[in-house]
């Protein structure tokens, strides 16, 4: 169903990430949301369309970085999954 892949992914909705460095030199799965309207704090539906077919081939083992607490609803995404 899924296939085995690696076990952190960032889901980059503000640029938050970009002056971190835990996740430098790591393989690490980058998802850039920067574009997406109608995500901060709640989420449309188009939206939580297009974020679903990103994570659609993608397991939901494996931590799961996603931003600040205002896209605290991607969580259901994943346990959903």
């Amino acid at each position: 169903m899924f296939k085995k892949q690696n076990n952190m992914t960032v889901m980059d909705f503000t640029g938050i990430y970009e002056n971190e460095k835990f996740y430098k030199h790591k393989n690490i799965r980058w998802l850039d949301l920067h574009e997406l309207q109608g995500v901060y704090g709640y989420c449309s539906q188009e939206a939580r369309g297009t974020i679903e077919a990103k994570i659609s081939n993608l397991s939901p083992e494996g931590i799961h970085f996603i931003d600040s607490g205002n896209f605290h609803y991607v969580s259901e995404f994943w346990i959903e999954k």
